[in-house]
């Protein structure tokens, strides 16, 4: 919570936040289970669970709310979601981390594990998929919150505009096809068809290393 009056202005002057909390559900780690600002469940669906983002900060030093979140819905805004790219060890973030960081050259900040990140710009969602290993994109039309920090990492505290960049990030990262099986090649290590006779095609077999 230390770093929130780090959130762009822009999103806190929205009325779609959250609270969240830390909860077992079952699952291998714990969830971040979303809560309305007026009490009881929030839900990313129900614009009547949501409220300011004064009130949720409020919330949180109230009554021990591990942090806040923004819903996408209805807004002008796209959020990455990258997972588990920075090495706890060194620091050091993944290839694949920079290179969307600096496609999107928008608000970049360290999501609460502590390794990953969250970048949000303004633009449209594309179409297709919306996740891809440790790759994920929301907006408007999929009804999803960021768990926001405000720890923001680098150069990049403000909002751009960035469709191109979205879509670049899109395709590139999320929305990729499925890798096609590559066909092998004629012969051993690709090279031409061997021609041999039963004989000798056996005798080299015996011959071999591993013959036996």
């Amino acid at each position: 919570m230390e770093h929130i009056n780090n959130i762009p202005e822009e999103l806190k002057e929205l009325k779609n936040w959250l609270v969240w909390r830390l909860e077992d559900i079952g699952r291998d780690k714990p969830a971040k289970v979303p809560y309305s600002v007026y009490g009881g469940r929030g839900r990313t669906n129900d614009p009547a669970t949501w409220g300011g983002f004064s009130e949720a900060a409020a919330l949180c030093e109230r009554e021990g709310y591990n942090g806040v979140g923004f819903v996408f819905t209805g807004t002008p805004y796209v959020g990455i979601d990258i997972d588990s790219c920075i090495d706890p060890a060194t620091g050091e973030i993944s290839q694949e981390a920079a290179d969307i960081i600096e496609t999107a050259q928008s608000y970049t900040e360290v999501s609460q594990s502590g390794r990953g990140f969250h970048i949000i710009l303004r633009g449209k969602l594309p179409e297709g998929k919306r996740r891809q290993g440790p790759f994920e994109m929301y907006g408007d039309g999929s009804p999803r919150y960021f768990a926001l920090t405000g720890n923001v990492w680098g150069r990049y505290p403000a909002i751009t505009e960035g469709q191109a960049a979205i879509d670049t990030i899109h395709v590139k990262y999320i929305n990729a096809p499925e890798k096609a099986a590559q066909k092998p090649a004629e012969g051993a290590g690709g090279g031409q068809p061997v021609h041999l006779e039963d004989g000798e095609l056996l005798a080299r077999a015996f011959s071999a290393r591993n013959g036996g």
